[in-house]
């Protein structure tokens, strides 16, 4: 067993952070480790590569293709404990099948034996395995990352290739054709290498990577230094390769599953019987000015036709708030936020304490209607429902602005127009009236603070993030929006005056790029694109047909779709530029534990 380097920032006692499937190895401090090397003569560079592996790695294979040198000698005189599997076919790809195969390790890493891959990385993969990832791999192309052995020709290739994936299959991989990285030893069937033909070349890197990413995993993609090789020529051959991993692409997107093709947006028609639904209600607070709301609030909870399973009121660090709420809220189990300060911390926290085996959340400035729970109930009874969520109607002050179409009702957090009318499957509910199962949010380790609001403040976006990783990580289930689930949101002046609106946008736009980043524009970007196609543009005829029928504040609101468009992109692409310098790895699909990502930040940084 290998003992982990304590600069993963392992401690003992902590294994509930980590994989359950390992997490009696994390919790005893050992886990083992196996380092797959294929070769193919290369007995001139394995004194460079093997004398540089970490002393602390179980085993390693050498898996060689048939080597007309020294190269199986040479292995066993640097390291006599190494495994010498021999390979049955040809190609890269037929050689780490065999050596991944062979492996006994929990954890495998995967090592050229030309020397162009630094071996002192590896601690990079496993650390990044331990923080709840199946899956990681190097990049080159990454801030941070590079290579002194790459051609033009493969660097506009690999572009290329990139870019075609991020199109037909999401994520956001900024190196496919690269060898170096590590993966859990269960999820190799996931892969299905055994598919593959006897001669499996070079392609094996993007099939890897593409399968992994179409099955849901968990992705990481962390920089990587690669160096010329030491001794000898290179086998890849750009061109004939460059064509079999286009055709590897294309073939993997052929292949997917038929839920992967359907558009997110469409009525589910089967309907299944399921055991009771207990739904415990989660109402985060903050902020003492709004009291009246969250009392009006609770009460609509306690009027509910079928009653709430319980109702939590989650405090976000607001001692005064807390200790008003503890004395004169009846009915009600009242918590202070356990977690980072913000709208996920306080989600998370009533997550962790709740009994019923589904979880609804209602805004503090939120009234639900009598049926809420009623509604919200029904919806579990489709096949494949995971989360069910409903209508957000805007309470004004004053009455609504003039100059604001119903379109950008979301701006205030509130359901837009173009949204379904009819109980329809939807890619992200609206974080102030929606619910899920509490045993899939506990899965997938819940909302991320990094991208949650604080307050007033931040991107506010954590509940697309966290339903589009519920996608991912559940394919094929379903989030229902049902507009008769409604939830009446009294929203204060500051949200009618423009520079709200304007922030707003902004802010949004940068969210959303944020949400690029992680999961890809096919999964961040599909419900904007088609309101950007179809909603924004009947909205404007519409507007303008108005004010030739002599409304004058149609053109007002034509004025307002296009400059909040505007303004969106803006933040778009100021978040894109932003994101893009940050020197940190890129989660290619989406983490399991957000909290855990969070609280293993000092980790990587040891």
């Amino acid at each position: 067993m290998a003992i982990i380097p304590s600069t993963f920032g392992v401690e003992e006692g902590t294994a509930s952070r980590f994989r359950a499937r390992g997490a009696s190895a994390v919790a005893s401090r050992s886990l083992t480790v196996s380092l797959v090397i294929p070769a193919l003569n290369e007995a001139g560079n394995l004194p460079y590569v093997l004398p540089g592996i970490p002393q602390w790695v179980d085993e390693i294979l050498l898996v060689d293709g048939r080597s007309t040198d020294d190269t199986v000698a040479v292995a066993k005189r640097m390291c006599p404990t190494i495994r010498v599997v021999h390979q049955p076919g040809r190609g890269k790809g037929d050689a780490l099948r065999a050596g991944f195969k062979a492996a006994r390790g929990d954890i495998v890493v995967m090592l050229d034996a030309d020397g162009s891959n630094c071996a002192g990385e590896v601690e990079t993969y496993v650390r990044w395995l331990l923080l709840g990832y199946d899956l990681v791999k190097g990049s080159r192309f990454m801030r941070g990352g590079g290579s002194s052995d790459i051609t033009f020709i493969r660097r506009v290739g690999n572009g290329s290739l990139v870019a075609l994936v991020r199109l037909m299959l999401g994520g956001s991989y900024s190196d496919l054709c690269y060898g170096y990285g590590a993966f859990w030893k269960d999820v190799l069937p996931t892969l299905r290498l055994d598919d593959e033909p006897a001669h499996f070349g070079f392609e094996v890197e993007t099939l890897i990577g593409v399968r992994a990413l179409a099955k849901g995993l968990r992705v990481a993609e962390v920089p990587s230094i690669e160096a010329k090789r030491i001794h000898g020529t290179s086998r890849l051959k750009p061109i004939r390769d460059g064509w079999r991993v286009l055709k590897t692409i294309v073939r993997e997107w052929a292949d997917r599953p038929p839920y992967a093709r359907r558009l997110a947006e469409h009525t589910p028609e089967a309907t299944t019987d399921v055991a009771d639904v207990d739904i415990s209600v989660v109402v985060c607070t903050y902020d003492l000015a709004r009291w009246d709301c969250l009392v009006e609030a609770v009460q609509s909870l306690h009027a509910q036709r079928v009653p709430a399973h319980e109702i939590i009121v989650v405090v976000d660090h607001n001692p005064p708030l807390f200790a008003r709420a503890k004395e004169h809220l009846r009915g009600v189990v009242v918590r202070q936020n356990q977690q980072a300060r913000g709208n996920s911390g306080a989600r998370n926290t009533g997550i962790a304490i709740v009994h019923g085996n589904v979880v609804a959340f209602l805004d503090d400035d939120a009234v639900a209607g009598t049926d809420w729970i009623e509604r919200l109930t029904a919806g579990y009874r489709r096949t494949g429902v995971i989360g069910v969520g409903g209508a957000i109607e805007p309470v004004w002050p004053d009455g609504r602005p003039s100059w604001l179409p119903r379109e950008f009702d979301w701006v205030v957090g509130c359901t837009h127009e173009g949204m379904p009318n009819a109980p329809s499957n939807v890619r992200n509910l609206i974080g102030c009236n929606m619910s899920f199962y509490r045993d899939v949010l506990e899965i997938v380790g819940g909302f991320a603070s990094h991208t949650g609001r604080i307050g007033t403040s931040g991107m506010g976006c954590e509940d697309t993030e966290c339903c589009i990783r519920l996608g991912r990580y559940f394919p094929g289930s379903h989030l229902l929006y049902d507009p008769r689930a409604r939830v009446a949101h009294r929203l204060a002046e500051a949200r009618t005056r423009w520079s709200y609106f304007r922030r707003r946008c902004l802010t949004e736009g940068r969210a959303k790029a944020v949400l690029t980043r992680i999961a890809g524009s096919a999964h961040a970007m599909s419900s904007e694109r088609a309101y950007v196609r179809r909603t924004i543009p009947s909205a404007i005829i519409r507007e303008v047909m108005l004010s030739v029928r002599g409304d004058p504040t149609a053109l007002l609101r034509v004025g307002t779709l296009l400059a909040g468009v505007g303004y969106a992109c803006c933040g778009y692409v100021a978040g894109w530029i932003r994101h893009r310098r940050a020197d940190v790895p890129t989660d290619i699909s989406l983490p399991l534990h957000p909290r855990l990502i969070a609280q293993g930040e000092s980790a990587l940084d040891s």
